[in-house]
């Protein structure tokens, strides 16, 4: 549904203040722009940023802003919906950060959100960043890392035979020995007796009888 012209007012000027707090690195600035609520939910583009609760995402920007140099966050393409105290948000950004001893890194990512009116305010309950990625090339690599996981499996298989096998003692010597003893006891034990190959029986004669 069609956001009317004051909420579209109000809740793009929450993504003015957010993009400023993010470029000042204010902390408090940028968690004034979000619910209280111990269930709002924040999801960024890395594995690891996912944060419930404003405690959990207060502790991630402030590493995020301690780490950073600059920051910058653009919006390109943005819509705004509404349906009454609540709108979603859906915007083309471009967010670039340079973290100390770093360079430089710009993404073109994509927000989309929810803002509920607490208090005659609007403040993100959910939020999330994502960034495009090339889906056949995150195959080709996940591919090749399977294959080096597999052949670091196999070296380390490998290895560990041959470890396996320089401590076990030398099979040779253990080999002629056994040889020896066998020979020892046949030649102590007595030849076998041979037996007189047997008896031909006398072919009988075939017997005729006459029919009456």
């Amino acid at each position: 549904m069609r956001a009317d012209e004051q909420t579209r007012r109000a809740v793009n000027e929450v993504l003015i203040k957010m993009a400023q707090a993010m470029e000042a690195k204010d902390i408090d600035a940028f968690m004034k722009l979000f619910s209280k609520d111990s269930n709002m939910l924040t999801i960024g583009p890395e594995e690891a940023e996912m944060s419930i609760g404003p405690g959990q995402l207060k502790e991630r920007m402030e590493k995020t802003f301690t780490e950073a140099e600059t920051l910058s966050l653009k919006y390109g393409w943005t819509s705004i919906k509404a349906n009454g105290p609540a709108a979603w948000v859906a915007s083309h950004v471009y967010y670039t950060i340079k973290k100390k001893g770093q360079e430089e890194i710009s993404l073109s990512a994509r927000l989309t959100g929810v803002l509920e009116k607490i208090d005659n305010q609007w403040l993100w309950t959910q939020q999330h960043f994502s960034v495009a990625r090339n889906i056949e090339e995150g195959i080709v690599k996940a591919l090749k890392q399977l294959e080096a996981e597999k052949a670091k499996a196999a070296e380390a298989a490998k290895a560990q035979a041959e470890q396996a096998k320089a401590a076990a003692p030398p099979e040779e010597p253990v080999k002629a020995k056994q040889a020896e003893v066998e020979q020892a006891e046949a030649a102590e034990k007595p030849p076998a007796e041979t037996k007189p190959p047997p008896k031909e029986k006398p072919i009988e004669e075939d017997i005729f009888y006459e029919l009456e």
